[in-house]
């Protein structure tokens, strides 16, 4: 009998999404449905700026100048720097082990108690490689013991077998930042960047574009 069926760019079969034997099709424009996280291998992305010189019946670049945003020409790895008071402090790192899901990070080698963790401390994951909107890799943790932290802001994956690290603010302002990109191949790129007051911190990543900063940490709210 021959056969009639999908298959994927690796030839690899796959199914199509039914309810009750019925075809599973949407209504909805192609770019809703990616904004609505429905297309698999899509995110929506969140770009910010503000130019406070745009006149009405003209065009601006959505940024702090009146001119066109100027360009890196080959990726680089980035200075970060805040003010005196945008500042976070490591107090453990390592690797997830056995016994992680999204809202618990175990390391059976670790010792958060002694380590001084807190509620209110901040767990960093490692992103993945070509890290997109849709990936959440960190959370608030609300309760402690020696190998366990529990946070109140589920990761978007059990970090089993990835690596962490465990954030304290070190004085009043941001003590972590989150930088979201491009690298020189034009493919999705972030990094959390632990704060060191108004000393440089170099990422560990080459950025070709960065279109969003913002602070995933703050000790204080104005």
């Amino acid at each position: 009998m021959d056969f009639v069926g999908l298959v994927d760019e690796n030839y690899n079969r796959y199914g199509l999404k039914q309810i009750g034997n019925k075809l599973r099709v949407s209504a909805m424009p192609y770019l809703y449905d990616i904004a609505e996280g429905n297309v698999t291998g899509h995110e929506a992305v969140h770009r910010y700026g503000y130019n406070g010189a745009t006149a009405g019946g003209s065009y601006e670049t959505l940024w702090s100048g009146s001119s066109l945003m100027p360009y890196l020409t080959s990726g680089e790895k980035l200075q970060i720097s805040g003010g005196a008071n945008d500042a976070g402090t490591l107090l453990a790192s390592g690797t997830g082990t056995i016994g992680s899901t999204t809202t618990i990070l175990e390391d059976t080698t670790a010792d958060f108690v002694a380590a001084g963790v807190a509620q209110g401390d901040i767990v960093l994951l490692t992103p993945p490689v070509n890290y997109c909107a849709g990936f959440r890799r960190y959370g608030i943790v609300k309760a402690i013991t020696t190998t366990q932290l529990t946070v109140c802001r589920t990761f978007d994956t059990a970090p089993y077998g990835l690596d962490y690290r465990v954030v304290t603010p070190a004085s009043t302002g941001a003590s972590v930042v989150k930088l979201s990109g491009l690298n020189f191949d034009f493919e999705p790129i972030c990094e959390h960047v632990i704060l060191n007051g108004a000393t440089d911190v170099e990422t560990t990543k080459e950025f070709y574009r960065v279109h969003t900063i913002i602070k995933i940490r703050c000790y204080t709210i104005a």
